[in-house]
């Protein structure tokens, strides 16, 4: 009797119900590219840039403060579960390499033809990337795309690594379709949006920045959000103030989100391409 077993891949049900996916954004072609979050390797770094200066007679230098950067560093990988996702999956690598580069104003050179140069260069490649609460613009938690929510910033480039141990689809020959690929970036990011401290009101002015978490400020001097329950048993052994403190906890962060949902754009879709 045939078999009518239909394949199913997890995967799909994380990234397009729960929302676990990178998603980028090329602000010059208005195109967007979703990948599953397959993360190995996150790491956000604050970086604080002072001038300083000698001076004679002093032991230290005087330090003027010059600005706050902030980089995101991110390894994951693409994986295939079919030849219709790594296809899929070539696809949009395609296109994110292709987003590296400028946007050009069409103009003829003296010949009649199309000349490309760095004059006639119209747009940088701007990106803005979403993925979840952890890279997304303040106020923008929860599962919203990156063209609406997304961390403006420019991307230093992409490191692209087949796994050959992995293997391949070969639907034709000299085909190779990698059945895991490895992706890294480092991301700057553009603060077009306020930040840093109201002098008077002694609040930041970017609101949730950086990851949509927000507590009561008397939650920040506390040792412990969630106080540990006070031990079972007194001096005397009898068992004195059994179960206090059970169940007690701190003030929960809140993380603010919005309707789940992922750009359904054929680049933007996390089903494989038929």
């Amino acid at each position: 009797m045939a078999s009518n077993l239909i394949f199913s891949d997890g995967s799909d049900a994380l990234a397009n119900v729960h929302g676990y996916v990178i998603n980028i954004y090329h602000i010059p072609t208005d195109q967007c590219i979703n990948f599953k979050a397959w993360v190995k390797s996150f790491s956000d770094s604050y970086s604080s840039n002072w001038n300083t200066e000698d001076v004679y007679g002093r032991m230290d230098p005087i330090a003027t403060f010059q600005n706050t950067k902030r980089t995101i560093s991110m390894d994951w990988d693409v994986v295939a579960a079919s030849k219709e996702e790594a296809i899929s999956n070539m696809a949009k690598c395609e296109l994110l390499f292709k987003m590296l580069y400028p946007t050009y104003e069409t103009t003829k050179d003296c010949a009649g033809g199309t000349a490309d140069n760095a004059s006639s260069i119209q747009q940088a490649p701007l990106f803005k990337i979403k993925f979840g609460n952890l890279i997304t613009a303040p106020g923008k938690g929860g599962s919203v795309d990156a063209k609406e929510g997304g961390l403006l910033g420019t991307l230093g480039g992409f490191e692209y690594a087949p796994d050959f141990e992995a293997g391949f689809f070969t639907p034709a020959e000299g085909v190779m379709l990698p059945q895991l690929i490895s992706l890294s970036a480092e991301y700057q990011v553009l603060h077009n949006f306020a930040v840093g401290w109201d002098s008077s009101k002694k609040t930041f002015r970017g609101g949730s920045f950086p990851y949509g978490v927000s507590a009561p400020d008397s939650a920040m001097c506390a040792p412990s959000p969630n106080p540990p329950p006070t031990q079972a048993g007194g001096a005397s052994g009898e068992g004195e103030g059994e179960g206090e403190g059970e169940g007690e906890i701190g003030p929960d962060p809140q993380i603010e989100e919005d309707d789940p949902g992922v750009n359904g754009d054929a680049q933007c879709s996390l089903e494989p391409q038929q």
